[in-house]
């Protein structure tokens, strides 16, 4: 992190950041030549290593290659990236369904892109693919009747174009908890829209939402309609969609914890009681402000360091004014 100059009188604390940096590690990629589900490979990984490979970094992808290719892999192979068919929520307080209302056969994933909600004239609910311009039902939190339920019809919008009004006019796209709701929005729809009905889609098995993949060429696409693990493919390095009970070669990944302890100097200048412990606290909140902007913040703790016995040291001014000089400035009020 360097030396951090906390702007408020001529005093020197240290403190002492100790962070567990598992997450962060490097990965070591390891294919597994033996054909598997992809359920069945993950509990392998798991028993073996630390997961299925989770590839994110450029870095990741470049030892990721270097794997397949020493071990000459010549098969489609399973990697840790998942569609999570089963994570559908509300917007509003991303609250799990009480109930649902599908048409037969939905949702589906037709295509391989569906992972946002509609409801039809009828009352019934669909997936649909989050892009397409529909109207879309609005709902407002002041209300109990058949008023909290607001049909918009022009213009038409993407899911996320119509959360972003409902929630900046209204309070949120439309939820529906009971049958009373449901029957109360139909009487608002005139035609299919969107409501605050989505799920996650493609991510890794750490949680992580993927961005950035090389998809083969059309995919996904959810082609036997049960797509919803991918594999890698060697002879163009790139991923696709397939159904996830086929038996691949796999690849893990692992990971070593290691833990890492920094020692930051603070300049600190004040007119209050240095030794106040709530002072001293209220430095520390902000150093965590400082780690999260860094994105250092999971498994993290900052500690003060004594020093002969004591937090803080005076400086003179000029020995102050030399760090301001040398320090990224950090203000509190």
């Amino acid at each position: 992190m360097g030396q951090i100059h906390h702007q408020l009188l001529g005093i020197v604390g240290v403190f002492q950041v100790i962070m567990s940096v598992v997450q962060s590690a490097p990965r070591e990629y390891h294919l597994i030549t033996s054909e598997k589900t992809w359920t069945a490979a993950k509990e392998e990984c798991e028993k073996q290593y630390t997961d299925l490979a989770v590839v994110i970094s450029q870095r990741d992808w470049i030892k990721f290659h270097i794997e397949a290719q020493s071990k000459g892999l010549s098969r489609n192979a399973w990697i840790g990236l998942y569609n999570d068919i089963t994570s559908w929520r509300w917007s509003f307080n991303n609250v799990t369904l009480a109930m649902n209302v599908w048409l037969p056969g939905q949702p589906d994933n037709a295509g391989g892109h569906q992972s946002c909600g509609s409801v039809d004239a009828s009352g019934w609910w669909w997936d649909d693919d989050c892009t397409t311009l529909k109207p879309f039902v609005c709902f407002d939190a002041k209300y109990n009747d058949s008023s909290k339920y607001v049909w918009i019809s022009t213009p038409p919008m993407t899911w996320r174009g119509a959360q972003v009004y409902c929630r900046a006019n209204y309070t949120d796209l439309a939820s529906v908890n009971s049958t009373a709701d449901n029957n109360l929005l139909i009487a608002k729809v005139k035609s299919s829209s969107w409501f605050g009905l989505f799920r996650d889609s493609w991510k890794w098995v750490d949680g992580t939402t993927a961005s950035s993949i090389s998809w083969i060429n059309g995919e996904p696409n959810n082609y036997w309609h049960t797509e919803s693990c991918s594999y890698y493919q060697q002879s163009n390095g790139q991923v696709g969609d397939w159904p996830c009970n086929s038996a691949f070669f796999f690849f893990c990944h692992s990971t070593s914890p290691a833990t890492i302890r920094q020692t930051v100097k603070v300049t600190v200048k004040t007119d209050q009681n240095i030794n106040d412990p709530e002072l001293q606290s209220s430095i520390l909140e902000e150093m965590q402000q400082k780690l999260e902007e860094l994105g250092m913040t999971d498994n993290a703790t900052l500690s003060w360091v004594e020093q002969d016995g004591n937090i803080f040291h005076a400086k003179r001014a000029e020995e102050v004014e030399s760090v301001e000089n040398t320090t990224q400035t950090v203000c509190v009020p």
